[in-house]
């Protein structure tokens, strides 16, 4: 079938998915979403969205693809505003650990295979790292296993080593199975690891790989501890887009089946907290804008019914979102029978004026 007989969703369509899409995100208190790998024009379709009132910011990665055009006219990591902003290039150097797609170097667990995909030489993958650095551009590389990741953490350093952008931040995305030399040269480089933390979803498939492997899927608890910058992600659709869930995740290291798979890396809650506020601003170049509470900042903020760091780990997922606010604006607001246990629990509170917003100051 050629492209032109493809059956195509109306961009009326496509806008109001996506809106519908990011209240959802809302709910889930999230403030910020990330939009990994992109063309021009998919760039328009959230613009539209951004205008449309969306309720939650976007950060956008062009596809590697989109290079040339927006090289030709100056665009580069930044371009846009504090609703809708160019963050990176996404640039594929592999493909997927639970897909069983991804290159190992040792044989899958369970398969008597050690490839689906083979990553791209490196002579091309040296060509773009630095057209792509000399253009201003941070580079968001979807790599998952050595020796992609060690290759992708060595040419991050050639290219944050040099004078003109000392502090690229240049990124690796999922970074899945680590070892403890492609970590020191992570750190080397000053790379960025952006993690996967999808034990919930993945754990029992992840199990085959025994648990001398297992410790170093998602090895946050290692990294942090090295000093290497970190951040985290769902990769929606392959995990929940949910960063409670995502953070007791990383707590807890338990699939849904309640076992714990490399619980040895197990993260705090403050630490895991962190990672999906400060450390994601600073992994796209916003901790002088989002990640905190402070004056001068976007005022970006959740109001949770329960403090994480005072339940039990395997409840974190379950705390209720009772309100998302963006700018110190009222972004996304828990239904009125939710509103009513905090009225229960916290006596004295009158919801009956309407005025929901002004009373869960209060509240909090």
């Amino acid at each position: 079938m050629d492209d032109g007989d493809e059956p195509r969703i109306p961009f009326e369509a496509q806008l109001q998915g996506h809106l519908q899409c990011f209240r959802i995100y809302a709910e889930r208190g999230i403030t910020s979403a990330g939009i990994a790998g992109g063309s021009a024009q998919s760039f328009r379709l959230y613009e539209a969205v951004r205008d449309a009132g969306s309720p939650v910011r976007m950060g956008f990665m062009y596809s590697e693809g989109s290079f040339p055009a927006l090289k030709a006219i100056g665009i580069k990591s930044g371009f846009g505003n504090d609703r809708l902003r160019a963050t990176s290039i996404k640039v594929f150097h592999g493909n997927s650990l639970s897909g069983r797609t991804r290159w190992l170097s040792e044989e899958y667990s369970d398969q008597p295979v050690t490839s689906a995909f083979r990553p791209r030489a490196q002579a091309d993958l040296d060509k773009a790292f630095q057209a792509m650095h000399d253009a201003g551009f941070q580079i968001a590389t979807h790599s998952e296993r050595r020796p992609q990741n060690r290759d992708g953490a060595h040419r991050h350093r050639a290219r944050a080593g040099e004078k003109s952008a000392p502090d690229a931040r240049h990124r690796i995305e999922h970074a899945s199975v680590m070892n403890q030399p492609m970590l020191e040269r992570a750190r080397h480089a000053g790379a960025i690891l952006v993690f996967h933390s999808y034990m919930w979803e993945h754990g029992g498939k992840l199990a085959s790989y025994g648990e001398k492997r297992l410790v170093m899927i998602h090895p946050y608890r290692t990294a942090i501890d090295m000093g290497i910058h970190v951040a985290g992600h769902s990769d929606s659709t392959v995990s929940a887009a949910d960063p409670l869930l995502r953070i007791e995740d990383m707590v807890t290291r338990k699939g849904e089946n309640g076992i714990g798979y490399g619980v040895n890396r197990r993260v705090s809650v403050k630490e895991a907290i962190k990672v999906w506020t400060l450390d994601g601003a600073y992994a796209t170049f916003e901790e002088h804008d989002k990640g905190s509470i402070a004056p001068g900042k976007l005022a970006d903020f959740v109001v949770l019914r329960k403090d994480p760091r005072k339940v039990s780990p395997d409840t974190i997922k379950d705390i209720m979102v009772d309100a998302t606010y963006i700018r110190g604006k009222n972004a996304w607001q828990a239904p009125r029978n939710a509103l009513a246990v905090i009225h229960h629990l916290v006596p004295g509170i009158d919801f009956g004026d309407g005025d929901e917003e002004e009373n869960l100051n209060h509240v909090r």
